[in-house]
């Protein structure tokens, strides 16, 4: 059985890439992203890898429940996990308000 990788933040960017990588080395993929765009990645750098995409808000306590779920449900053991998935305000901490800073 091939490992099993976890990405989030795997629609775009450093987590695309990542998810390019694992996928490249013969791991089997769950990724995650909020937009919808996962799905189209999933079957872009799928090759002999199954990858799971996972259309999920990680920002929310719902988002972050749908994921634990649908890791629990591969039933398999994660060989590595890359938590990428993040959000940027473009201003310093300190003018942040607290609403931002909790859902970063």
């Amino acid at each position: 059985m091939k490992p099993l990788a976890v990405i989030t933040g795997a629609s775009s960017g450093i987590g695309l890439e990542l998810a390019k990588v694992f996928a490249k080395n013969n791991f089997d993929l769950i990724i995650a992203a909020e937009d919808d765009g996962i799905n189209s990645i999933a079957s872009q750098i799928a090759g002999s890898s199954n990858i799971q995409p996972i259309q999920a808000d990680l920002t929310t306590e719902e988002g972050v429940n749908l994921l634990y779920q649908k890791i629990q449900e591969a039933g398999r053991a994660v060989d590595s996990i890359c938590l990428n998935a993040g959000v940027g305000f473009g201003k310093p901490f300190h003018e942040q308000t607290l609403e931002q800073i909790f859902n970063m």
